[in-house]
């Protein structure tokens, strides 16, 4: 038996309109024959059951649920079923409601754009709130890299002035050394050493042609 069920209020004060059917048996002629008498009145009986109990269920709910196609429709119409099969059986109409199902559901034309209106508000709340907390988290995590990467380089910095003053500490043993076994190859090797920085960029240099600087230089 299909129908479509006049308007119905539910939580959101929003009429809807809910095309449903339900399939049924008699499974007692004789008190389907004392009760309903013929099929005509069994139906109305059937219809009327449903209409209560879907108006009932439905007012229980927001219209974000009652359209939705996933397991919470299905609750729905397990729960209508069970109900409108507890009223005919408790009034004795020998009646066995198999199963009654919301196939569509939809708002009057009135109605429509304030409802969607309603959920598109709805969506771009939940959007703004997860775009917020992705915000609040990625500066958070920009906030610990840069905070680690500041660490990192002071410790790099630290570390390199700590090899820099080794390396010249060491060298300066060298040199000492190196004085102190052959004090007159260390002045001719220092000697040569400020060449390579006096004659860098190839300047021009007046110098006596006696001197010992430039007879080394020119190798007498």
């Amino acid at each position: 038996m299909k129908a479509i069920q006049p308007k119905f209020s539910q939580r959101t004060k929003k009429p809807i309109i809910v095309d449903n059917f339900t399939v049924w048996r008699i499974d007692n002629p004789q008190n389907f024959l004392k009760t309903a008498k013929t099929v005509g009145v069994g139906i109305q009986r059937i219809d009327e059951a449903v209409y209560n109990t879907v108006r009932r269920k439905l007012s229980e709910i927001n219209y974000d649920a009652i359209i939705s196609e996933n397991t919470a429709r299905g609750n729905i119409n397990d729960d209508i079923t069970k109900d409108v099969a507890a009223v005919l059986k408790r009034d004795n109409y020998g009646i066995a409601v198999i199963d009654v199902r919301i196939k569509r559901t939809d708002l009057p034309e009135g109605n429509k754009q304030s409802v969607y209106n309603r959920m598109i508000s709805d969506r771009q709340s939940i959007a703004a709130q997860y775009l917020s907390e992705g915000d609040e988290e990625s500066r958070k995590i920009t906030s610990k890299a840069d905070r680690t990467a500041t660490e990192l380089l002071a410790q790099a910095q630290a570390d390199a002035k700590k090899i820099v003053a080794q390396g010249e500490q060491e060298a300066a043993q060298i040199y000492n050394e190196a004085y102190g076994k052959d004090p007159e190859f260390y002045s001719f090797y220092r000697t040569l050493e400020s060449y390579v920085t006096t004659l860098q960029n190839e300047p021009v240099i007046l110098m006596p042609i006696d001197s010992p600087y430039t007879r080394i230089l020119l190798g007498k």
